[in-house]
């Protein structure tokens, strides 16, 4: 028996919430990221930058507070022509949207630092841990810094087997812009009041939005056309705390990107009705926060906030809605 049209909605704003890009998280501060091989700007000879001193085995454990709301507006529900939708169908379809006017989720969870070992030459090896949702879900990443604050060998897996499966997908580029993308650039920054340090990323999301999809829909999500994200971060060393802390501010800006996946038939899945075909237009990114440092250069603490915009369009069954997806996004991590 085929589904009601108003279920088969669901997946349908699954993929909505999925296919929003972020710039910040929960890992914002556990899992600090390194300019890699991009030029530094010119700073004093002597200057000192962040890196781990911390002797091997010094670990930190964070308490994670993820706030999200996604809220959808000038939402416009149409008859795509020759779909044969009824009135009826576009009346369901403004129902389902017209309860969706606003979503929101914070999410608690954990944080773990760890230095596995000291490197030859005088490099760290770390491991940054985060448990976040309900199930739990692990996401690890591990990388060798040297004593300049250039970080190399970076690597990421999750104990979710989807997230993982699709993790791997990525080189080693790739996964050094995700990572930079996701958590800004704070090793290697020389510590010079003001003196700010700019990288620009970009990540290539076609093939984790793929992994990362397809099991919602088969083949029919996992034809995803996704352009590359274009993300400027800069990060300004801001001087020392009262504790004697490192203090850095954060923002983050985003280019123009697109997403569509083409929708269709369910993969071994002829009763569930097809995938919607959604199209994802970015039209506005910015980030901002604060984050603070031990002197032994592990984390602290911080607060990021994200503004998300993006146009949208989704057809199924005869059915064509656009509307506005505005997601709004506060992360804060502190010791625990």
């Amino acid at each position: 028996m085929t589904r009601p049209r108003s279920d088969r909605l669901r997946p349908l704003l699954l993929a909505l919430v999925l296919a929003a890009p972020a710039t910040s998280g929960a890992a914002q501060t556990a899992i600090p990221a390194t300019p890699g091989s991009r030029p530094a700007p010119a700073v004093p000879a002597a200057a000192p930058v962040l890196t781990v001193t911390a002797p091997a085995g010094t670990a930190a454990e964070y308490v994670t507070r993820v706030s999200v709301r996604v809220s959808l507006s000038d939402v416009q529900v149409s008859a795509v022509p020759g779909g044969g939708a009824t009135e009826a169908d576009l009346n369901t379809a403004r129902r389902a949207f017209a309860g969706l006017g606003n979503l929101s989720r914070t999410l608690q969870g954990k944080a773990f630092y760890r230095v596995a070992s000291r490197l030859p030459g005088g490099g760290a090896r770390l491991v940054a841990t985060t448990v976040q949702g309900a199930p739990a879900v692990t996401l690890t990443f591990t990388q060798d810094l040297s004593p300049a604050g250039r970080g190399s060998n970076l690597r990421v897996t999750s104990t979710d087997p989807q997230l993982d499966h699709a993790l791997s997908a990525l080189d080693d580029e790739q996964v050094q812009a995700l990572a930079q993308e996701n958590t800004g650039t704070v090793y290697g920054i020389p510590l010079v009041a003001g003196q700010p340090r700019t990288v620009n990323a970009t990540v290539d999301l076609q093939a984790l939005l793929s992994r990362l999809l397809g099991p919602l829909g088969g083949d029919a999500l996992g034809q995803v056309e996704a352009a590359p994200l274009n993300v400027t971060s800069t990060t300004t060393y801001q001087g020392t705390g009262p504790r004697g802390e490192f203090l850095f501010g954060t923002r983050a800006t985003a280019g123009a990107w697109t997403l569509r996946v083409p929708g269709g038939s369910r993969t071994g899945e002829p009763e569930a009705g097809p995938t919607p075909e959604l199209a994802f237009e970015l039209t506005d990114l910015k980030a901002s926060g604060t984050a603070s440092y031990r002197r032994d250069g592990l984390p602290l603490a911080s607060t990021q906030r994200q503004q998300t915009r993006l146009n949208a369009l989704i057809r199924q069954d005869g059915v064509q809605v656009r509307l506005v997806m505005t997601l709004e996004q506060t992360a804060e991590v502190t010791p625990r």
